[in-house]
């Protein structure tokens, strides 16, 4: 059934040329190559290799290649499953290029886009290089990422197995994998909030199936996959866990209660043997090995030649230690051993739509706020922060819960000059966050499906980072956006000018007209404009369409929102 499906997509793509190959291939395609590539490892048709490799997308893949960071402002899990795709690839073909860019993209994630959960993206998109402490928001560290960030360490490790690869595992299941899924109900969660007084937002049995639902199905049925890794006669363990590892004749067995226990690790080897074990010097251990020295990949070497079981007993003492992000040092995060360590802030308000968005009576705590070091504000698991101490949990075990992850740090003489200012931002984007009743990114595959999406004779690009739609001659498109029923209500709209001529066309709601806007082409990027929206349109409902009727300008968002004075 596969090859045949194979050989459909074949033929269907046989007469495009290779420009339109890739203006194909810049929208999002999935795994293609890597399903293509694992289709030819079964049936060994070259025609099978050929078409998985029609799936490289040159505008991203040829600049990896090169050593190049072409990542800012791309979508996050449309880029990864390509190179997992081209991990497959190098597999069975041996082609060095493809190793270059997994091995690029790989550095380039997690040392220029990560934050401290091992998730990256805001949005699912890619920031500028280490710019991240701006882009912490309700939309960060999409699960998908880090489900296929996690493949690829996978692939790597069986290329060269790195003590680095494992770290990153270690750091991304504990801290973002471990964490999204709910203890009790067992749903799971699209982002990662990591802006402070944000929470989760977890699926529903029938109305929230996110992509994050799917892969968060495998994430929880597939930690066992990066305990140990077998090559040769050499057992590498990776994750000290409760486990038992049956392998050339030989159990190795491991009684361990990290990282939420003890701190010992007792191993014991029996069997046939001869096994080499390669034990990790795990990233957030201090001070001096406990296990001998290390080899150039970060190991210490237990050989067991067989017959007598022979022991051993690890020692992995945890302490309190600080991560800052790399453009923002005094905005740091705070872990014991390999867990990040969450703020709780109080109960997380019920559910309030499918993005998990804040109510709009929220009322919504301030951040903590450290004077002096952040370390020496601990006191076992309380942090003295302003404007109150508040407990500590490891983010994996809070649900229901706001929580700050992130903590801004002032010495007393910077806090007495900025206090004033810190707190007016904060208060305004509270303010926001609650005014804010639904939001539409056009072009973007789950938020057009989540919001109702139709259109003829549109176009959908992006500019500069941020998609849009636009309607074309004679062309339309339309949205529904949550409303509350029994107060004022005003639409936003983020614009882009026309590139040439000026442009008019009409902004309907439910089938209504609001507003005829008029635009002239200018400089400027974004063009913000909020309209009133007549109170019978939204009386009594809980949604309202919203159609754009062209020929138009460019849209980059759309945001139902209270009606408030200055709007008026």
């Amino acid at each position: 059934l596969a090859a045949r499906l194979a050989d459909w997509a074949g033929e269907t793509t046989a007469d495009l040329t290779d420009d339109l190959w890739q203006q194909m291939l810049g929208c999002e395609f999935g795994g293609m190559n890597e399903v293509l590539a694992e289709l030819y490892s079964r049936t060994g048709e070259p025609r099978h290799l050929a078409l998985a490799e029609k799936f490289y997308h040159k505008a991203v893949l040829d600049p990896l290649a090169e050593g190049i960071d072409c990542l800012p402002g791309l979508h996050g899990n449309t880029q990864v499953p390509k190179i997992l795709g081209c991990a497959r690839l190098y597999e069975l073909t041996g082609n060095e290029k493809y190793r270059r860019i997994v091995e690029n993209f790989w550095r380039f994630v997690t040392e220029h886009h990560t934050y401290v959960i091992g998730g990256h993206g805001s949005g699912e998109y890619f920031g500028p290089e280490g710019a991240l402490s701006e882009r912490l928001g309700n939309t960060t560290c999409e699960t998908c990422n880090t489900y296929n960030m996690l493949r690829l360490s996978r692939s790597l490790f069986a290329w060269e197995p790195k003590a680095e690869y494992a770290d990153f595992q270690e750091r991304a299941l504990y801290n973002h994998i471990l964490a999204s899924q709910h203890r009790k109900t067992g749903m799971l969660c699209y982002f990662m909030p990591l802006q402070s007084s944000r929470f989760k937002s977890y699926s529903t049995p029938e109305d929230s199936f996110w992509c994050c639902v799917g892969t968060g199905m495998e994430n929880h049925a597939r930690y066992e996959e990066y305990v140990a890794v077998a090559d040769g006669g050499t057992l590498y363990v990776n994750q000290y866990v409760d486990a038992e590892i049956q392998y050339r004749g030989v159990t190795v067995r491991m009684g361990a209660s990290l990282p939420f226990g003890a701190h010992t690790v007792a191993i014991t080897v029996q069997g046939e043997g001869p096994l080499t074990l390669k034990l990790r010097r795990p990233w957030w251990l201090v001070g001096e090995v406990p296990f001998g020295p290390l080899d150039a990949a970060g190991y210490a070497t237990l050989e067991y030649a067989g017959g007598a079981p022979k022991s051993v007993l690890l020692n992995l003492p945890m302490e309190l230690r600080t991560e800052a992000l790399p453009d923002a040092p005094n905005r740091q995060a705070l872990l014991y051993g390999p867990l990040v360590l969450a703020a709780e802030l109080g109960a997380a308000p019920a559910p309030h739509g499918d993005d998990g968005g804040e109510a709009h009576d929220a009322r919504i705590p301030l951040a903590p706020v450290v004077v002096g070091e952040l370390l020496q504000a601990v006191d076992g698991f309380t942090l003295a922060s302003l404007p109150a101490p508040v407990a500590l949990r490891p983010l994996a075990r809070l649900h229901d819960q706001r929580y700050a992850v992130y903590f801004d740090t002032f010495t007393p003489e910077q806090w007495a000059q900025e206090e004033e200012s810190y707190r007016a931002a904060e208060r305004q984007e509270h303010e926001k966050w609650t005014q804010v009743v639904d939001e539409f990114w056009p072009n973007q595959m789950q938020p057009e499906r989540d919001h109702h999406y139709h259109g003829e004779n549109t176009i959908g690009a992006e500019k500069s980072a941020w998609k849009y739609r636009q309607a074309g001659e004679d062309g339309w498109f339309s949205f529904t956006l949550r409303t509350l029923p029994h107060r004022p209500m005003a639409l936003f709209c983020k614009w882009g000018p026309p590139e040439q001529g000026e442009v008019a066309f009409t902004v309907a709601v439910d089938d209504e007209v609001i507003a005829t806007p008029t635009f002239a082409p200018e400089k400027h990027r974004h063009l913000d404009r909020v309209y009133a929206i007549p109170e019978h349109l939204t009386n009594g409902k809980e949604r309202v369409t919203v159609r754009v009727s062209g020929p138009s300008v460019p849209l980059f968002l759309a945001r139902l929102q209270k009606l408030l004075p200055g709007d008026l």
